[in-house]
């Protein structure tokens, strides 16, 4: 199985394997190849598994959220020619596939949903936001990687 690595509109992903197409989309913070001990479906799908942006390869200014994940998502399957595929979308990833079967539900094969929601109020938002800023205000002078990606998300 030999794995290729590609950039199609900017959007760097893996394909390899043989079969109905597969894409895997990360979660926050996370990086297609997180995926890694899923490469053996290989044997059996085309797996598509992309970067999303602002994540591993993936280096944008542009703004980042869940329908422009999606519509990402959306451009490079077309671009691949890629009518349509079963989608898996890991925590945030799976507001993404939700995402994409909202914007074009005709490429959506499947949808699998792991560790995932598809809702937050915005008040709940709000009050996770403050307390994900008041937290790391308080642990260190610096704002670490992670929880800066995921105020910056969120707001």
């Amino acid at each position: 199985m030999s794995k290729v690595s590609f950039s199609c509109s900017e959007i760097p992903y893996l394909r390899f394997g043989a079969g109905e197409p597969l894409v895997f989309i990360h979660g926050l913070g996370e990086v297609k190849e997180g995926w890694n001990n899923q490469f053996e479906f290989a044997d059996q799908y085309d797996l598509i598994i992309p970067d999303l942006r602002g994540h591993g390869e993936h280096i944008t200014n542009e703004k980042i959220s869940i329908p422009q994940f999606a519509s990402d998502i959306i451009t490079l399957l077309n671009n691949l020619q890629v009518e349509s595929a079963h989608i898996c979308g890991l925590s945030m990833g799976g507001m993404v596939a939700q995402e994409i079967y909202r914007q074009a539900p005709h490429m959506c094969r499947s949808l699998m949903l792991v560790s995932t929601f598809h809702f937050i109020p915005r008040h709940l938002a709000k009050l996770i936001i403050n307390y994900r800023k008041v937290r790391s205000l308080s642990t260190t002078p610096s704002l670490p990687k992670n929880t800066a990606a995921r105020i910056s998300l969120n707001s």
